[in-house]
């Protein structure tokens, strides 16, 4: 991360939380399109931008009947 000298009052950081599964090109291509939207609109720099991705494991999502989504199908690849 960059010195906080070196960032203006549009700091911005966004937290993602999601399942895991996602490879490191997937995370660089949301980033890449978060940083491309931000700078569109409002107008970010990509250096104030600051993104953060959580991802618990899938027994730790509860999402149907009280199953973890390790144990349900999610009808969607997350491996990606």
């Amino acid at each position: 991360m960059q010195d906080p000298e070196t960032k203006t009052d549009n700091v911005t950081l966004i937290e993602i939380t999601m399942f895991q599964g996602r490879s490191l090109a997937a995370k660089k291509e949301l980033y890449k399109a978060i940083t491309e939207n931000l700078a569109q609109n409002p107008g970010i720099n990509d250096d104030d931008i600051i993104i953060a991705v959580h991802e618990p494991s899938l027994e730790n999502w509860e999402v149907k009947g009280g199953k973890p989504a390790s144990e349900v199908d999610l009808g969607f690849e997350i491996k990606v």
